[in-house]
């Protein structure tokens, strides 16, 4: 299954909410780790960067850059940035897959790296997966990229993974899935991996300032599924 597909089936799907008031991955009860920072860039394409950029810039830039003719134009100027934290919710839904636990964990102004083999057990079934990013800002609305780093492969008849280097938007998905229960991910044949291996990019402005945070979601015991080990 791909990652856009995942997020379509989830949308159809996820009803765990029912009544509650608020997202039901917020009502859980979790264990609390700190992530440690971690070395290294995160390296995004040129092409997601520019796509990240223009989604967060504002509409009388647009405009002047619609418009603009001739020299006077000038090159674009670097648009300025903020590394923001970051916090993720591992929700097990069946019993032992997350080793008896919901996993809440945080991450520093500009996120790091999850290693999904770090949580899971090797019990086959399910449970989800939320994302918190800058939760005091009301206001605006938060732009959300993927860039896949799982291998396609067939199963049954489907296509599993994204694919190497495929990158695209998930804001109004995420945006649905966060209000309900996040998104809901399968451990039998490492369906999980292939579904979320990737880095997120999460934007959003605030007073001409783009408010960042990157998250790449690993499985070091299952290389072979991945594209970048």
């Amino acid at each position: 299954m791909t990652m856009r597909a995942l997020l379509t089936a989830l949308l159809c799907s996820l009803a765990f909410a029912g009544c509650k008031k608020g997202p039901g991955w917020k009502s859980e009860s979790y264990t609390n780790i700190d992530v440690k920072p971690q070395g290294g860039d995160v390296e995004i394409p040129q092409g997601l960067w520019a796509r990240v950029v223009e989604s967060q810039a504002p509409k009388h830039e647009k405009s002047k850059s619609e418009h603009a003719t001739g020299p006077e134009t000038g090159e674009a100027k670097s648009p300025t940035t903020a590394m923001e934290p970051l916090k993720v919710y591992l929700i097990e839904r069946n019993k032992g897959v997350l080793k008896g636990q919901n996993i809440a964990l945080s991450f520093v102004a500009g996120g790091g790296q999850l290693d999904l083999s770090e949580y899971t057990s090797n019990l086959k079934g399910s449970y989800s997966v939320a994302f918190e990013f800058m939760p005091e800002v009301e206001k605006g609305e938060t732009r959300v990229f993927f860039l896949s780093n799982s291998v396609l492969r067939k199963m049954s008849g489907a296509t599993i993974g994204s694919g190497c280097n495929t990158y695209f938007e998930l804001t109004k998905s995420f945006g649905q899935a966060m209000k309900r229960d996040g998104f809901l991910v399968n451990t039998s044949d490492q369906r999980d991996v292939s579904a979320l291996a990737g880095t997120y990019v999460f934007a959003q402005t605030i007073d001409d300032k783009i408010h960042m945070a990157t998250l790449v979601i690993k499985d070091d015991s299952h290389r072979a599924l991945q594209c970048r080990h």
